[in-house]
């Protein structure tokens, strides 16, 4: 019961901070997002959730998520990810 209620609560929240963000869900509706993409944004991909979404954000928000992530999971090897991204598309 409780892994129902944090599934509904997830989705709740994400419904929320959705409202301004474009996000897309699966594969169909993630390639409809990048075709729609300004040359200053990027889709940031995510499947945490168990579920694999999209949001357009500004390449430098995309870069900035990248070392967050990269200095939370203590994943060296996505710094150097993060800078080859730096240097091909900013």
């Amino acid at each position: 019961m409780e892994k129902k209620l944090e599934i509904k609560l997830r989705n709740k929240i994400r419904s929320i901070l959705s409202e301004n963000r474009e996000l897309a869900l699966g594969h169909e509706e993630i390639s409809a997002l990048e075709k729609s993409l300004k040359q200053n944004e990027y889709v940031w991909l995510d499947d945490r959730t168990g579920d694999l979404t999209g949001e357009k954000v500004t390449k430098k928000e995309y870069l900035k998520r990248m070392l967050r992530r990269a200095v939370d999971d203590k994943k060296w090897d996505k710094v150097q990810s993060a800078i080859l991204f730096l240097d091909t598309q900013l």
